[in-house]
């Protein structure tokens, strides 16, 4: 089994003009009612709140420090926290969970460690990190940035350091397909692999 996440993972699914205000009315309509109570659900929501502050610098994508890239003040915020309202129209909250879909640390990286420390069975998992030059800035290493190097061919006409990523990319893929671990030890040299930080682990 295998779980992928990326840096920057909630920003594809962000609107940009998100009011930073709307956060924890959001997080609020889609966890009522909660069965643990209102009283619960406020301290849960005002812990969030206090986990994730309105400070551009702590937000995603990360790394970036203040810079906003002319998104609105909630943009990077709510990339971090959770969610994505692409049926919401000029700030209006929707009450029905089914019109949003959670993303950044709620629905890809809490999920990823959970999945991964609960699962009884070998599994692996990923953080996709590369930086993309070529991508808007606003995106950071957004959901699905390591596609380019699975199916574009990189390998042969890309600087040095992206083409032997992709062999890299593809060697762990490939060996998770044919032996059910990316770590098989096939493939790749392992001069190249033992030269990058990609060692999986259960």
């Amino acid at each position: 089994m295998g779980a992928i996440a990326h840096s920057s993972a909630g920003t594809l699914f962000t609107r940009r003009d998100f009011p930073t205000e709307d956060i924890s009315i959001w997080l609020n309509a889609n966890a009522t009612p909660s069965p643990a109570g209102p009283d619960v659900l406020k301290a849960a929501i005002d812990k969030v709140m206090s986990l994730y502050p309105d400070d551009p610098s702590a937000g995603s994508p990360f790394g970036t420090g203040n810079e906003t890239f002319g998104t609105g003040p909630g943009y990077k915020r709510e990339a971090a926290i959770c969610m994505s309202c692409t049926s919401c129209l000029h700030g209006l909250v929707p009450v029905l969970t089914g019109h949003c879909e959670l993303v950044g640390d709620t629905h890809f990286h809490a999920q990823r460690r959970f999945w991964t420390q609960t699962i009884h069975a070998p599994n692996y998992a990923y953080l996709f990190t590369d930086p993309q030059p070529a991508a808007d800035p606003a995106l950071g290493v957004y959901h699905g940035s390591e596609l380019l190097y699975l199916f574009v061919d990189l390998g042969t006409n890309a600087p040095p350091n992206v083409a032997n990523l992709t062999r890299i990319v593809l060697d762990y893929w490939i060996s998770f397909a044919v032996s059910l671990t990316p770590n098989d030890g096939k493939g790749t040299n392992s001069t190249l692999r033992n030269a990058s930080t990609f060692v999986y682990a259960l």
